[in-house]
């Protein structure tokens, strides 16, 4: 524990009793974590990768990540994801037939922070028809029988799409609520170079405005608004990410367009990864602590209770 207590652990490292355990801190338990210790809860967040943000948990401001624009080091040393030769996932189609070792099937990233970090932070929101195709195939059915491929609609309960079990309505504010935790960049259907086809926001706009768009992009962009397309024309718009387009609240900078964020790390903490948002504001709450390199290996429980978790470190 002395060891642990310098090198692996982030946050509160006086605390010895819990009220949540979260495996993993990536964007779920991440969120979670800010929600549980804002809520006055004490958590534990395992976390089996490594940490590229040291001093995430220093009071004042983050020191630099050690992320970088170096594509060897995520593109071959697999810096943020796991090293797959030697912790390779498996395949097979049923239960019966033998494993298969397939070392770039379902590499996941394995680093404080998560798949997001990596990613180019695109976060749109879903509208309101996604949540309820199949009623949605099923008027269209009615409404233009001549479009409907024989056949395609006899079974739809088979089909692989569903309706969700609640709205677009019901998910709103919490859509809200992620959009202004992470700091996304975007304009509004009502807005120039807004997405037309978004579903109500109630009023809400975006918490930052875009940044500064590519020349590249706005060449596509007074195409494709010239161009007939079944009767009408296409409509380009902004495409929400959660990447500061200025200073945000916390002293994060402003994306630089430096060109290396998908499959990249941000060298500048501009993306509104896990770990520089919602982690770090869990971390600093004195609730919170965070042990990485830290693998969970076993459940516990007690009948249907879970009662604890085996890791190794």
């Amino acid at each position: 524990m002395a060891r642990r207590s310098q090198h692996d652990v982030l946050g509160a490292r006086n605390l010895t009793r819990f009220d949540f355990c979260i495996i993993g801190s990536g964007a779920g338990g991440g969120t979670a974590a800010h929600v549980l210790t804002a809520a006055g809860k004490n958590v534990l967040v395992l976390e089996a990768g490594h940490n590229p943000f040291p001093g995430l948990d220093h009071p004042k401001t983050i020191p630099p990540p050690l992320h970088s624009n170096d594509e060897l080091k995520y593109s071959v040393r697999d810096y943020i994801r796991q090293q797959a030769l030697l912790e390779p996932r498996t395949f097979r189609r049923d239960a019966s037939t033998p494993g298969t070792i397939e070392d770039d099937v379902n590499v996941l990233p394995k680093a404080v922070g998560g798949a997001f970090q990596h990613a180019d932070c695109a976060v749109p929101r879903f509208n309101a028809v996604d949540f309820e195709l199949v009623d949605a195939m099923a008027r269209r059915k009615v409404a233009s029988p001549s479009l409907a491929v024989p056949g395609f609609f006899d079974d739809l309960q088979g089909a692989n799409f569903a309706n969700w079990p609640f709205s677009y309505a019901d998910l709103e504010p919490y859509y809200a609520e992620a959009e202004k935790l992470y700091g996304v960049q975007g304009v509004t259907g009502t807005e120039p170079d807004g997405n037309i086809f978004e579903s109500n926001r109630k009023g809400r706009g975006y918490p930052m405005p875009p940044g500064v768009p590519m020349y590249f992009n706005l060449l596509l962009r007074d195409a494709a608004r010239a161009t007939p397309f079944l009767g009408d024309t296409l409509h380009p718009h902004v495409y929400p990410k959660a990447i500061n387009s200025r200073f945000s609240a916390d002293g994060r900078p402003p994306c630089v367009d430096c060109g290396g964020c998908s499959g990249f790390g941000c060298p500048n903490h501009a993306k509104g990864s896990p770990a520089v948002t919602v982690l770090r504001r869990a971390l600093l709450t004195g609730r919170c602590q965070l042990r990485f390199n830290a693998a969970a290996v076993r459940l516990l429980h007690a009948g249907t209770q879970v009662t604890g978790v085996e890791y190794v470190d």
